[in-house]
């Protein structure tokens, strides 16, 4: 859900546009992670930068959060082939991507949203230091939210092949967290079972006994095709807690993490059915 950091690329043919965008960035960072500035002169610089450094061998559409690109560098429409290879070549659906432009006329803007998938278009007139603090923080937080969306209904997908076995099911979800790579500590507990990662046992359930006395948030919605009574979250400091009550159709679960920053709502709501989905598939399982 949280990174070590975040990064950014600037692809732009003008180095004093470069030099200006890593002075107004610098000491960025998004939910107390800092950002990594990258920067490119062209579309071919910029392709072999995101082989060399943005590609990941467990990830082969890389860790790019935000990319801000200029429209022409060495050919009036370099910057849409470069949107065009980050998201047909390179299959980064992901990435937030915002064309800057001197020359309006050259890239109309409704063309590029609709042809390019592009998510921000701005002029380089409009190029200021806060609407760059806008674009990177607020595509950061969309990124987060995609990213913890598919990895939510990517374990889901799996445990649903395994719901007849809670070893197998548990099993799953104790792969899931070795493999997932986060730079934060995490446990998830279903029953009397807990899995961690960066954690011992006893320090996990110790901080969630000590979270779940404090008061809390309720989650679930009136309306809700499921019972949602006792489901509840807590933060404190960077320390959060989500809690799956038991009831007819869920098990007891949790999720606990400690990361750099509070975890934004929208992810705890995203862990929360994820935790009540798992919870759901627990209580049918032998």
């Amino acid at each position: 859900m949280l990174q070590s950091e975040y990064n950014v690329l600037i692809v732009d043919d003008d180095p004093d546009v470069l030099a200006v965008s890593k002075l107004a960035m610098r000491g960025f960072d998004v939910f107390a992670v800092p950002v990594r500035l990258h920067t490119a002169s062209s579309k071919a610089e910029a392709i072999e930068l995101i082989q060399r450094d943005l590609s990941l061998p467990a990830y082969p559409s890389g860790n790019l959060a935000v990319a801000i690109i200029d429209v022409v560098m060495e050919t009036d429409t370099a910057g849409l082939e470069l949107c065009d290879y980050i998201r047909n070549t390179w299959h980064n659906r992901f990435a937030q991507l915002y064309i800057r432009t001197g020359q309006p006329g050259v890239a109309p803007e409704r063309d590029v949203i609709d042809r390019y998938d592009i998510n921000g278009y701005f002029t380089k007139v409009e190029a200021t230091e806060d609407k760059l603090y806008t674009m990177v923080k607020s595509g950061v937080r969309e990124v987060t939210f995609a990213e913890t969306a598919v990895a939510m209904l990517d374990l889901l997908s799996v445990l649903s092949a395994f719901s007849d076995s809670r070893d197998a099911m548990f099993g799953v979800v104790e792969q899931a967290v070795a493999a997932s790579g986060s730079r934060f500590k995490a446990a998830i507990f279903i029953d009397d079972r807990v899995t961690t990662f960066d954690m011992e046992r006893d320090e996990a359930q110790d901080v969630r006994d000590r979270l779940l006395k404090m008061p809390t948030m309720p989650l679930g919605m009136p309306g809700m095709p499921f019972p949602t009574e006792g489901d509840h979250y807590v933060i404190d400091n960077n320390n959060t807690v989500i809690h799956v009550a038991e009831s007819q159709v869920t098990a007891v679960a949790g999720y606990l993490s400690i990361t750099k920053a509070p975890v934004p709502r929208t992810s705890v709501e995203l862990v929360y059915k994820c935790m009540h989905a798992i919870a759901s598939l627990w209580k049918k399982a032998q």
